[in-house]
């Protein structure tokens, strides 16, 4: 079976969690991270960043992940690539917010085709609505779908292995 990937819009995920809307956050929408945005919690944040660095080709690194606090920072550490990003628990609305952020990304060291932060847990959701429906979906066609969402080639081997 021969799948196109130029064909962004034949395929579609429905009800993915990391595209659903987040009642208070459209960073998604907006394709950009910035301060003040808002979420319902530390997943739902670092969804939307792990996301956003697939999508833009971003390879961070957390320099600190606590209950109420996260921060990370471009791994590259050579003064070419300023991008870093912070976000909080607010103890008053219970809610996650981007306190600082500095982007976009400009580092030219750029990432392999294999995402560091394409992990199984992220694959997992992004491919359960699919395999539910349909167990016997084939491996391309689960490659050729999480490129229509995220703009990002899956290597083979991680999407059998998340399947």
């Amino acid at each position: 079976m021969h799948v196109d990937l130029s064909q962004d819009d034949t395929l579609e995920f429905p009800d993915l969690p990391h595209r659903r809307r987040d009642r208070t956050s459209s960073s998604m929408d907006s394709g950009e991270l910035e301060v003040g945005k808002e979420f319902s919690n530390k997943d739902s944040f670092l969804g939307v960043v792990k996301q956003y660095s697939i999508m833009n080709g971003v390879n961070y690194k957390v320099v600190k992940s606590k209950s109420d606090k996260f921060k990370a920072k471009c791994v590259v550490q050579d003064g070419t690539c300023s991008w870093k990003i912070m976000a909080s628990l607010r103890k008053k609305t219970g809610l996650w917010e981007i306190k600082k952020y500095k982007g976009p990304y400009t580092c030219v060291a750029g990432v392999s085709q294999d995402h560091p932060k394409m992990d199984s847990d992220m694959l997992a959701t992004l491919i359960l609505p699919t395999v539910k429906a349909d167990p016997r979906t084939l491996v391309p066609v689960l490659i050729a779908n999480i490129h229509g969402q995220l703009r990002y080639i899956l290597s083979y081997r991680k999407a059998w292995i998340a399947k």
